[in-house]
């Protein structure tokens, strides 16, 4: 399955490509409605503790080279725990991409297309993905590096060009509402850095082993400046924040800027590669679920499970009313799920670390016997 490994930059933006994406679709404005000006003090936190984790993964791996955490689960118990870690991923997959999909055709729906069904719109995105996935993974990795770049540019001159609008007195009070109170609540906004939940698995993707430690630690730092970032380019602008809104505060952020007098609304130039980096994310999610569930069923043939997959996407995001739904979902249920898989994994490469020293390593005489 894999023909080509992939290379530093490559997985830095495969990893890059998640937090690009929970910020256009409203990570940043979840966060500065509990936290106000205290954002900044809490993604900083959240992102030492997160550093703190993935050196601590880099650290297990070790002793697991071009292995991923289903090789780990199976050296631990065997076949049956590698199964049960696979379906746990593969409904993470599948749940992250039904919520994304879901909430970015509401989005379309509600800015362009409001005559639109709204299984019309994602069948586009659905059909992109399928033919994305049938051309190879490489293919997708060389596509999701540009549009990275890109993304990234467009999101960087649109802070510069949105700078004039912002408040500076925003900042204060600097705990906002206060970070005692709601301490553990933010922690939980780990899951902003679900990148980790791609480090687990692109072990043995990578051409030189050795990057893959560099890669994880670099692309957690970028992550944690991106939403740092974010979070304070949507603070210094907007005086309230509500929940509730349906329309990202990113996309209204570049409603607001104007080049000028005959080159005033940008904000469809930002929507084109917010979308594209949306395909992206899924067409990446939709291949994970397939490498997944071809691991788990040493199944040869990747393309049945492909449509399957695909069809049940598709179809399932009708069972997502509203965007109040989609922030109810993310907050309230894949939030914590995500937590818990990934202490799970954790847990589990301890376990194997320990099992591993426990194993005797023969000696060079027994060796040459």
């Amino acid at each position: 399955m894999l023909t080509k490994k992939i290379c530093f930059a490559e997985a830095v933006a495969l990893i890059l490509i998640l937090i690009i994406n929970r910020i256009i679709l409203g990570l940043p404005k979840s966060i500065l409605v509990n936290s106000a000006a205290s954002a900044g003090f809490i993604i900083i936190l959240v992102s030492i503790f997160s550093v703190l984790v993935v050196w601590l993964v880099n650290y297990l791996f070790r002793k697991f080279v071009a292995s991923d955490i289903l090789d780990v689960s199976e050296f631990l118990a065997g076949k049956w725990l590698k199964i049960l870690v696979g379906i746990l991923y593969v409904l993470m997959f599948i749940g992250i991409s039904i919520l994304c999909l879901s909430y970015i055709c509401d989005v379309l729906k509600s800015i362009y297309f409001e005559n639109f069904n709204k299984l019309f719109l994602a069948l586009f995105f659905i059909i992109g993905i399928v033919i994305a996935n049938r051309i190879g993974f490489n293919a997708i990795l060389r596509t999701n590096y540009r549009i990275v770049i890109v993304t990234t540019i467009m999101f960087v001159l649109m802070l510069l060009l949105s700078s004039k609008l912002f408040v500076p007195e925003r900042f204060f009070p600097l705990f906002g509402y206060g970070v005692k109170g709601n301490l553990w609540q933010k922690l939980t906004d780990l899951f902003a850095f679900s990148g980790l939940s791609y480090i687990m698995l692109i072990f043995p993707f990578f051409k030189d082993t050795k990057e893959f430690y560099k890669t994880n630690l670099v692309a957690t730092i970028l992550l944690s400046i991106y939403l740092l970032i974010s979070c304070l380019g949507l603070l210094l602008v907007f005086p309230n924040l509500v929940a509730s809104e349906s329309i990202f505060n990113i996309y209204i952020l570049g409603r607001l800027i104007h080049l000028s007098q005959y080159l005033q609304n940008t904000d469809g130039i930002y929507l084109l590669f917010w979308v594209l980096s949306v395909f992206s994310y899924l067409s990446i999610n939709v291949f994970f679920i397939t490498y997944l569930f071809q691991k788990i069923t040493n199944s040869k043939n990747t393309t049945g499970s492909l449509y399957g997959f695909c069809l049940i996407i598709w179809s399932s995001i009708l069972l997502i009313d509203n965007i109040t739904a989609y922030h109810n979902l993310l907050n309230h249920v894949y939030k914590y799920y995500m937590i818990f898989v990934i202490a799970c994994s954790i847990f589990i490469l301890l376990l194997a670390n320990v099992k591993k020293k426990k194993v005797p390593i023969p000696s060079s005489k027994e060796a040459s016997l």
